[in-house]
């Protein structure tokens, strides 16, 4: 299958390319958890474990209502208020939901399948392009990963942008989308890793470029 929607004309530059390197290096290594009482050993455990309990997703074209309240829980599982918005907005119209998944799985436009979950374009109730790029990038992980406000950070700062800016970014607003997915694409193949784990680099870094000693 093939996936369009997006601008590949557009090139990340090699400064990108080796700060990007850089970042996966040092950080990757300090997900899921950058707290001091974890080691880097308990730490690649956890993430094997949540490869095979994401592995589980990969290549449906549907979610059960269980299936995705895993999801859910697993994205927003520090932050009720936005658990409970997305349980909620999903469970109203649960066959509008189900459709909306459906639809957005089976689109070859990345733009037109975020569309499709995203409450405001007629998608699911109350997601905004986070929640829906969770169920996109478990679903299809080889080609979206997820929109969150701490790995946009880090893409911001492998950009130049000034750091006030990056301290500010708190919300992944949709006009990002698009860039954020070609760059993420562009440096998996420059960097030969997976958009999971560059996702997980971005997210530990949060906009810093070096880990706390």
């Amino acid at each position: 299958m093939v996936f369009e929607g997006l601008g590949f004309g557009r090139m990340v530059s090699q400064t990108m390319i080796d700060s990007a390197r850089s970042i996966v290096g040092a950080w990757l290594p300090k997900y899921p958890t950058v707290s001091p009482w974890v080691d880097d050993e308990a730490r690649a455990a956890l993430r094997r474990s949540e490869d095979v309990w994401l592995a589980k997703f990969g290549g449906l074209d549907s979610l059960t209502q269980t299936q995705l309240h895993e999801l859910i829980t697993w994205k927003w599982r520090s932050r009720r208020p936005q658990l409970s918005r997305s349980q909620e907005g999903a469970g109203d119209n649960w066959d509008h939901a189900s459709d909306c998944i459906a639809r957005a799985l089976a689109e070859v436009d990345a733009n037109a399948a975020i569309d499709a979950l995203r409450g405001p374009t007629g998608g699911v109730r109350n997601w905004q392009t986070a929640m829906a790029s969770v169920v996109l990038a478990a679903c299809r992980p080889e080609c979206y990963t997820i929109a969150d406000s701490r790995a946009l950070r880090t893409m911001m700062l492998l950009e130049g942008k000034p750091r006030r800016a990056i301290d500010n970014t708190n919300y992944f607003q949709r006009h990002h989308w698009d860039r954020y997915l070609v760059n993420c694409r562009a440096l998996r193949e420059e960097l030969h890793v997976r958009l999971r784990d560059l996702d997980r680099a971005f997210w530990a870094s949060a906009g810093q470029p070096c880990p706390a000693s």
